[in-house]
């Protein structure tokens, strides 16, 4: 069977997948950092896009002001015709992901403006789906900006591209923040343009007050972490995965949340930022949500030779911007005395001659899995990809970034015997991918390299 699928129209998905930074040490060498981190509104109708300027801001002060806990909810809003406006800020939105999840070249394509004034009160604001919405937008996939000031002259607050919800398939904004009494704010939303493709559709605004969680508050806990193996082989391109479920992080200081640090041994310093054990810092989550996902792509980018990693849970309030955009753990100055550290995730990589690695294209037919092929490498314009199925079945393939997010998605339809893809790849950045076919819950995946 041979299929063609192109890149921009078959399903593309990105991934929270990892996010993840290696660290490198200051000038005088002191620490370790990286320079390179319910009340449903009236849902009778979508609301129109009248004006996308900060100037006429959509009034959602209705969703501040609630019961502890309960979400309030506001729309359905339409960003399919917005655009941008001259007085959009030229700062505060570093964190937006374009053009491919990097961040490398952060833009604004169809802005929706809302305002608010703050009461005092701490909340976490969000996009999301809800009643009325018909045509959710692509992906869930919003981005957030938060300012203080007046229009035209904006002070950036906050930043988010993915809030803690967000998952391998949908990847909607948000963020916790504590308002001002009197304060006006503006919350800037965008959709996630990749290469080209932008997340246009329906979304709602979703605010729910919290309570303020202090650093020796006693419902603070680390949860519990699982993981989903414990035994990898050195680029064998294998995601393994590390869930934290039921953590309750201090939202106290500039900066709060959950995250994750990896190292080559257990971590010992009060701050794991200083710890020169650490060698991978995560993104932070706030609020810690009710179960903190992070997955890792055993691709070479980190895991460069064999050997036990610890993969470390860390819940931290009293944080202060260290460097900019402030997205990992390592961007943080951390409060020592609001730290609590969690079980680590025991990894091992295994030297591909152990013979725990010797799992060939053989088994895998004969496990009704995948025999993979993929070529040419380097590719430029077109990737092909061949696999051998032992049953008609429905399987998915799916190409993943060195960071471990997804940069295309497809479900296929495959034919006892060899199956035959070819993919354009054109728009892809340079570097190094991994293509995965599952097959009837289980993987098979080989590298490959763009240039």
């Amino acid at each position: 069977m041979i299929n063609r699928i192109t890149l921009l129209s078959a399903l593309i998905l990105f991934t929270v997948a990892v996010n993840a930074q290696s660290k490198r040490s200051d000038n005088n060498n002191s620490s370790i950092r990286n320079y390179s981190p319910d009340v449903p509104g009236n849902f009778s109708s979508v609301i129109p896009v009248v004006n996308d300027s900060c100037s006429t801001a959509i009034d959602i002060n209705s969703l501040f002001g609630g019961s502890f806990q309960v979400e309030l909810v506001s729309g359905p809003y339409d960003n399919t015709n917005a655009t941008t406006d001259p007085t959009d800020p030229a700062t505060g939105w570093a964190c937006f992901a374009e053009p491919d999840g990097s961040a490398n070249a952060p833009e604004l394509n169809n802005t929706i403006w809302f305002k608010f004034t703050g009461d005092g009160g701490y909340y976490f604001v969000e996009s999301g789906t809800c009643a009325g919405v018909t045509n959710y937008i692509d992906g869930g996939d919003t981005q957030f900006a938060l300012y203080t000031g007046n229009c035209g002259s904006l002070t950036p607050v906050k930043c988010n591209e993915d809030g803690p919800n967000a998952t391998s398939s949908t990847y909607p904004a948000g963020f916790a923040f504590t308002t001002t009494v009197g304060v006006q704010y503006y919350l800037m939303t965008d959709g996630f343009n990749f290469v080209g493709t932008l997340s246009t559709g329906e979304f709602c605004i979703k605010v729910t007050q919290l309570p303020i969680i202090n650093c020796t508050d006693p419902s603070i806990t680390i949860g519990t972490t699982s993981q989903t193996d414990s035994n990898y082989c050195v680029l064998d391109g294998d995601t393994f995965e590390i869930d934290v479920a039921g953590a309750i992080a201090p939202n106290v200081g500039d900066f709060s949340g959950i995250s994750l640090v990896v190292s080559t041994a257990p971590l010992t310093y009060k701050d794991p930022n200083d710890d020169p054990a650490a060698i991978v810092y995560y993104n932070f989550a706030n609020p810690a949500p009710a179960v903190f996902t992070r997955k890792m792509a055993n691709n070479g980018l980190f895991f460069t030779a064999p050997g036990t990693y610890y993969f470390t849970p860390i819940i931290f309030g009293n944080a202060v911007a260290f460097s900019t955009p402030t997205k990992f753990l390592n961007n943080l100055t951390l409060d020592t005395n609001c730290i609590t550290f969690g079980t680590p995730a025991i990894f091992t990589v295994l030297n591909p001659a152990d013979p725990l690695c010797n799992v060939g294209i053989t088994e895998n037919i004969k496990n009704n899995n995948t025999a993979l092929q993929v070529y040419p490498s380097p590719a430029t314009n077109e990737l092909n990809i061949d696999f051998v199925a032992t049953k008609e079945s429905n399987a998915k393939l799916s190409i993943t970034d060195i960071t471990g997010r997804k940069v295309f998605v497809a479900n296929i339809a495959t034919t006892d015997g060899i199956n035959k893809y070819s993919i354009n790849v054109k728009q892809l950045a340079q570097g190094t991918y991994s293509v995965s076919v599952f097959d009837d819950s289980r993987i098979s995946t080989m590298k490959f390299v763009k240039d």
